[in-house]
């Protein structure tokens, strides 16, 4: 079984979704997304590497693990929201791909 199996009018409109604003408008910038979205992923990998060498013991041992997390909860949240946005747009500039 699969996902054409469950939804069948679905593809027609998986087909189309690159020819709909805002993807049709946004369709030539698929390079700077893609761009801004491994920026997103760096910004959070980079501050998991800092929390979790600091459990460990190395890292930032002069400060204390809650006052680490608290000061990178912001970046976890802006690289999340980064990652999630541009995403959801590389996503729908490539439905019909990931559709099949």
């Amino acid at each position: 079984m699969t996902f054409n199996d469950l939804f069948p009018g679905a593809a027609d409109f998986v087909a189309n979704l690159g020819k709909t604003p805002p993807f049709s408008v946004i369709g030539d910038l698929y390079a700077p997304f893609g761009a801004i979205h491994l920026i997103g992923l760096a910004l959070l990998g980079g501050c998991v590497i800092i929390m979790n060498l600091r459990l460990l013991g190395a890292g930032i041992t002069d400060e204390a693990p809650s006052t680490i997390e608290r000061n990178l909860r912001l970046w976890h949240y802006v690289g999340a929201a980064i990652v999630i946005g541009t995403g959801l747009v590389i996503g729908g500039l490539n439905a019909e791909r990931l559709y099949t």
